[in-house]
């Protein structure tokens, strides 16, 4: 059995715990999709906090509350269901009034990378998300961990060549909402790779050629349920090899940008959807 050095994947004092895949997370495609992925990561950083003693009664208490403004997230190797994990996270840096948190996951049996992740949370009043300063005794706790995580950026250009173009216009769900009463940051990844396979089937393309790499995800604004959202998608050619998805969520009422997104593609096995695609 291969047994990696923990600080391959993350610094010594990061905050660990085990996963197993379950059934119900795993997607047709016999992995989990990257909104599940979101989900793992916001669960850890929720049980690392309250490990350290700022458990959601705590926040509650301070009238207090940490929210995501950006995710970028790294895939490797996409387990399948009941596969045993690790996961780590750490805060590798603060801010006045946010902080950068860092994360990995990894298969210990054979080493192999799942996921790298970095996210920027603001720190904000609980009811009415104006910024809060982070206290100093957070920071002082926290503080000790460093960056490990170096992600790749994903850069658009407008001479770039748009081969699928489709829009969707959903109204978000009361499901989704969580206890801050907007709908919780991990569901946008549902959202988005939604839009990405009914773009495909909307031009009669398979997407069962392609996996997600890297996933980019900027929050501008919240939703609530009930809100009528459109999600916009263009798919490009990214090398011999990929392609990528660029997305932007709108307030289908007022037309304000609520998430930017981006995600990269492998084209993998014989059903390559890009092949058809740049031959069309």
């Amino acid at each position: 059995m291969h047994t990696p050095d923990l600080n391959h994947f993350a610094p010594p004092d990061a905050y660990i715990e085990p996963l197993t895949i379950r059934s119900y997370e795993v997607t047709r495609a016999g992995y989990p999709q990257p909104g599940a992925i979101l989900r793992y990561l916001e669960y850890l950083a929720t049980r690392a906090s309250g490990f350290h003693g700022y458990t959601n009664t705590w926040y509650e208490e301070q009238g207090s509350a940490w929210l995501v403004r950006e995710m970028s997230l790294l895939l490797g190797w996409l387990p399948p269901m009941d596969c045993e994990l690790v996961m780590a996270t750490w805060v590798a840096e603060f801010r006045r009034v946010q902080a950068f948190r860092e994360y990995a996951m990894w298969h210990p049996a054979s080493g192999r990378m799942i996921a790298r992740a970095r996210a920027r949370w603001a720190y904000v009043q609980r009811h009415t998300g104006q910024p809060l300063r982070v206290p100093d005794s957070m920071v002082a706790l926290f503080s000790s961990a460093q960056s490990t995580t170096r992600l790749p950026s994903l850069r658009t250009s407008p001479s770039e060549r748009v081969i699928l173009h489709d829009e969707q216009t959903i109204v978000a769900r009361e499901y989704e909402a969580d206890v801050h009463q907007h709908i919780n940051n991990c569901v946008y990844g549902d959202w988005l790779y939604e839009g990405v396979h009914a773009t495909l089937r909307t031009a009669n393309q398979s997407a069962g050629g392609i996996r997600p790499r890297f996933l980019t995800l900027e929050y501008l604004r919240q939703v609530r349920p009930g809100d009528q959202v459109r999600i916009v998608t263009s798919i490009h050619p990214d090398g011999s090899r990929r392609l990528r998805a660029g997305q932007t969520v709108f307030d289908a009422s007022s037309g304000d940008i609520i998430l930017r997104g981006q995600t990269r593609y492998l084209v993998t096995g014989q059903s390559n959807p890009l092949s058809r695609m740049d031959a069309d």
